[in-house]
């Protein structure tokens, strides 16, 4: 006797259908999502030439990252030297070569992947300066290119 197939009622739906369902409507949630934050990317008025970091927003990176080693009143500790007559020329190459901060000690501070974006080592170094002066970054006009090295210019 073979055994007879069930059918259906009209009103039931295959399970291949909320399977499908339930994929269109994770589409259309996905599509919305990323529409919105596009939308709002778009509209964000803060850019990177417009949002500048202060003197004291320097002093906290500088505080919470550099501080264990250089000390919080620049004067350096047993780990790190003085940060006094430095300045911030040689705080922005330090930091942006990624050589500071450091991961260990060593007589050579190697070349890494900088930890801070430019904005921030330009904050510390502003910090830096501010407290302990030292070489300052060369005035545009020396960078001009227009200067005569055949006569010491």
């Amino acid at each position: 006797m073979a055994r007879e197939k069930k059918r259906r009622s009209n009103g039931r739906r295959s399970p291949l259908a909320a399977a499908a369902l339930i994929g269109a409507g994770l589409m259309i949630t996905g599509a919305v999502y990323a529409g919105t934050t596009a939308a709002f990317a778009a509209t964000d008025t803060q850019t990177a030439a417009t949002s500048t970091l202060t003197v004291e927003d320097g002093e906290k990176l500088f505080t919470a990252n550099c501080a264990t080693c250089h000390g919080l009143d620049l004067q350096g500790t047993a780990n790190g030297p003085s940060l006094y007559g430095v300045g911030e020329l040689a705080v922005e190459f330090q930091m942006s070569t990624g050589r500071m901060p450091l991961q260990m000690q060593g007589p050579q501070a190697p070349q890494k992947e900088p930890q801070f974006t430019e904005e921030q080592i330009l904050a510390i170094s502003s910090f830096v300066q501010a407290e302990a002066p030292g070489p300052t970054f060369p005035d545009e006009h020396v960078l001009d290119g227009g200067g005569d090295v055949a006569n010491g210019a």
